[in-house]
């Protein structure tokens, strides 16, 4: 469905976007240029026409050039449209994107020169008029993501994107990348333990166990906080992010019929019969095809 297909792209990449600016790195511009002779005032739409498009640039952002800067602003000559325009871009508008120090985000800038310097080549948003500027700072994210729309009652696909980009990456990680599927699993866990008699409304104890392993060591599963919850409601143990219930509940009907349940549900990517699989261990694709 194209109109889903479009919605599904821009939501995807929406999300990746605000991704990345919350983690607060700015890896540098796409290129510098500096120009032979002249100024960059009078010379910059000759140096912005031999600069390649990057892949995997959006359809509303556009590459320009820092014609010059302040310590408050730097002006971005751009293309839009085939008409040549100079654009401000503020400096609070770039603070989403400093520079790392020790691995995080540092302070806050106190001058555009931080980042940027005349004859930078950046990818901006000419149209996001962001905190009074005219032009955004953009970047193409670092961390990737799929997404995936099927009518459960057919199978059909309406909408699947596997990446920001296909030019930038042909790579459809809704079918090829695999991942934990962590508590996703969990619902098929508490229907299984239901089905072989546990009520719906038993208590279930949030606490640390030791297990022992076939090879004779032991293993003693808990969480990283150290910190549990003691007797909780069943509903609590699914709604909630608990691990530590879901083991002992799991294991009394045995992880085949846990497996069973993933078939008779339509989930066809077979379910390992090992105790870590009801945690959600074993990975998965965001669309997991049937083998065979």
């Amino acid at each position: 469905d194209p109109h889903l297909q479009t919605a599904m792209m821009t939501a995807l990449r929406d999300r990746l976007q605000s991704y990345d600016h919350e983690f607060g790195e700015y890896r540098g511009p796409v290129a510098h240029v500096d120009p032979k002779h002249g100024s960059l005032e009078d010379d910059w739409q000759k140096l912005l026409d031999t600069q390649k498009t990057p892949p995997g640039l959006r359809r509303a952002w556009t590459t320009g050039i820092v014609i010059s800067e302040t310590a408050r602003e730097a002006k971005i000559g751009y293309m839009d449209g085939g008409s040549p325009q100079v654009g401000t871009l503020t400096l609070a508008a770039m603070q989403w994107g400093r520079p790392l120090v020790h691995g995080h985000a540092g302070p806050m800038m106190k001058s555009v020169s931080v980042l940027l310097k005349p004859g930078d080549v950046v990818m901006i948003n000419p149209h996001k008029h962001p905190k009074g500027g005219t032009v955004a700072l953009e970047q193409i994210p670092k961390v990737e993501g799929a997404m995936l729309s099927m009518d459960p009652r057919t199978g059909r696909v309406l909408a699947m994107t596997g990446g920001w980009s296909y030019a930038l990456s042909p790579y459809n990680r809704a079918i090829q990348a695999h991942r934990q599927p962590g508590s996703g699993v969990k619902p098929f866990d508490y229907l299984t333990a239901m089905q072989s008699g546990v009520q719906p409304d038993a208590t279930i104890l949030d606490a640390p166990f030791t297990e022992r392993m076939p090879n004779g060591t032991s293993s003693r599963p808990g969480y990283a906080d150290n910190c549990s919850r003691g007797p909780v409601p069943f509903c609590c143990g699914l709604k909630e992010p608990l691990m530590l219930p879901t083991l002992p509940l799991a294991k009394p009907v045995a992880p085949a019929n846990v497996a069973a349940i993933f078939e008779k549900s339509g989930v066809p990517h077979p379910r390992p019969l090992f105790y870590p699989a009801a945690l959600g261990a074993p990975a998965t694709a965001v669309w997991p095809f049937p083998r065979g």
